[in-house]
């Protein structure tokens, strides 16, 4: 049903120090800068890999809940079907992604009460 790990998250006081590590450092691409509210949403990529990585702001004491893990399926709507079949808890219907309306996500609740994401890419 799930076919691959859609990004890794790292949290990162300094959004510019960061980017610029990751991309000059260690080789990465910029494949997305953008302001989201007061954030921004920027996605790497690792060439030749489908496995990108989002730097998000370190959350602070009391900071809003994100998904752990966020993982890409083919088709968003059958895989919450699915997923909602067996009894998962979905927090979010599959519907265009805030950051770019051309992704579809939702939101489940795993076992322990975290957030996962399921993409489409």
């Amino acid at each position: 049903m799930l076919s691959h790990v859609g990004f890794a998250t790292i949290p990162v006081d300094d959004y510019d120090r960061a980017k610029t590590f990751y991309v000059e450092m260690l080789g990465l691409t910029a494949a997305a800068d953008a302001a989201v509210g007061s954030e921004r949403w920027i996605m790497l990529e690792i060439p030749g890999s489908p496995t990108r990585v989002h730097l998000e702001r370190r959350a602070g004491a009391g900071g809003a809940l994100r998904p752990v893990l966020p993982v890409i399926a083919p088709d968003v709507a059958a895989a919450v079907d699915g997923l909602r079949a067996r009894g998962v808890e979905i927090v979010s219907a599959p519907a265009p992604a805030d950051w770019d309306d051309g992704i579809t996500c939702a939101m489940i609740r795993d076992s322990e009460g975290n957030l996962v994401m399921i993409a489409s890419r």
